[in-house]
């Protein structure tokens, strides 16, 4: 019987240098499939290069909260000083691929969303 090993990642937020090192771990672990639950880029560390990683890297990614407020926002001025900083720092390839990334998706009988099926920002365990 042959096994798919699959490594599930999550709330990144443009943090290059944990990714990197998570990915290293990855490798050594001869894992598969990375499955990315989204919060991709938003935070002031390096966006881009985080972008970067995710791409060369074959990685399936769903879309979180915090990139769809990227992408609600890219052509609005603001005054939220983070956003700014990663507006500035991503281009027309990165905005391309946060569109294109689905909010979830299902991967071998695995269900995999951000917050919970219905709403981004809401964890799947919260009670009102």
């Amino acid at each position: 019987m042959i096994t798919e090993r699959i490594a599930v990642i999550s709330d990144i937020h443009a943090n290059y240098w944990a990714l990197k090192e998570v990915l290293r771990n990855i490798k050594i672990r001869k894992i598969d499939t990375i499955l990315n639950l989204g919060d991709s880029l938003y935070e002031p560390l390096d966006p881009k290069g985080t972008f970067d990683l995710l791409s060369k890297n074959n990685i399936k990614s769903i879309s979180g909260n915090q990139d769809r407020f990227i992408l609600e926002n890219a052509y609005n001025s603001t005054s939220i000083p983070t956003l700014e900083y990663v507006k500035n720092c991503i281009d027309d390839n990165v905005l391309n691929w946060l569109k294109k990334i689905p909010f979830d998706l299902t991967y071998n009988n695995i269900y995999c969303c951000h917050g919970n099926p219905v709403n981004d920002s809401i964890p799947l365990l919260e009670k009102n």
